[in-house]
């Protein structure tokens, strides 16, 4: 009867041993539990920090191009308003690159270089804003295919 005095003594010891471990054990899980779970908040929070800046540099980003392209705008009206204003300042331009209110526009062609056309050395004129080849005949300036074709008719 001792014995199992003992015994049941020693099984009451160890179960209370292996319940205090288990709350141990419990305590330190539930505590784990409880940092992972604010670790997971934190991190959540931390994303939602992250994305509020990202959002907040995209809104300053967006404005910042709406502005630039408001300015763009202005820039590019307030061209075109000048080369108009420009255009009639300048009156009305001829064939022969003299404007109508008496002024010589230098810059209205070039000469690049000299061929020989119909066996003669001629100068050959290119007019800003097109392919053709010119010539001066009687002080105009006349294409070259133009000028074969009345050669060719005299």
């Amino acid at each position: 009867m001792a014995d199992r005095i003992i015994k049941d003594t020693y099984d009451r010891e160890q179960l209370n041993k292996e319940r205090s471990r288990n709350k141990k054990v419990e305590a330190a899980f539930m505590t784990a539990i409880a940092k992972a779970s604010t670790d997971f908040q934190n991190s959540l929070s931390e994303a939602a920090m992250r994305t509020r800046q990202q959002n907040a540099i995209k809104e300053s980003l967006k404005k910042d191009n709406k502005q630039i392209q408001a300015a763009l705008k202005k820039r590019r009206e307030e061209r075109s308003l000048k080369r108009q204003q420009n255009w009639k300042n300048r009156g009305a331009l001829s064939k022969n690159g003299v404007s109508s209110n008496g002024g010589f526009r230098n810059k209205k062609y070039s000469i690049p270089q000299s061929k020989v056309i119909l066996g003669k050395i001629r100068r050959i004129y290119k007019i800003a804003g097109s392919r053709k080849e010119y010539i001066k005949y009687k002080k105009e300036l006349i294409a070259v295919s133009d000028y074969k074709k009345l050669m060719k008719l005299m």
